[in-house]
């Protein structure tokens, strides 16, 4: 079996590809809300 076979290393590269999938969803929220308050004036 070799080092990349092992079962303790095999999670590291999905939680790391859910972290950048989750880094990338809070950028895109963040600037829908931004492009909605220049567009949409609230009050």
């Amino acid at each position: 079996m070799s080092e990349h076979e092992r079962p303790e290393h095999q999670p590291k590269g999905t939680f790391v590809l859910i972290m950048v999938f989750f880094a990338v969803f809070v950028l895109f929220y963040y600037l829908n809300w931004k492009a909605l308050l220049a567009t949409w004036p609230v009050s």
